[in-house]
């Protein structure tokens, strides 16, 4: 099966296409608040991880961060769930 997108291809990406490809696409993996105005909600890509920043006080989608596995920050580490990156593999 060839992949949906490389790392590379999303970082050139528009904001709203990164947005879309996240959510329709990814897995998701859970929400941080590495900051306190700001909501995280962290996706699985193929074999890269997406941070969709959101404002707290209204919902706006501020700003997407994308990381290869090896740079993901380890804030998540401790966070990710991973029953469903385990249903990936059992697919």
């Amino acid at each position: 099966m060839k992949p949906l997108i490389s790392h590379y291809q999303f970082s050139k990406l528009p904001l709203i296409s990164k947005a879309s490809l996240a959510y329709f696409e990814g897995t998701y993996l859970g929400i941080t608040t590495p900051v306190e105005i700001y909501k995280v909600a962290l996706y699985a890509l193929q074999d890269f991880y997406i941070e969709l920043w959101y404002l707290k006080q209204n919902g706006q989608l501020e700003k997407i961060k994308s990381y290869t596995v090896d740079q993901l920050p380890h804030v998540h580490l401790q966070k990710i769930e991973i029953a469903p990156l385990l249903r990936l593999l059992t697919c």
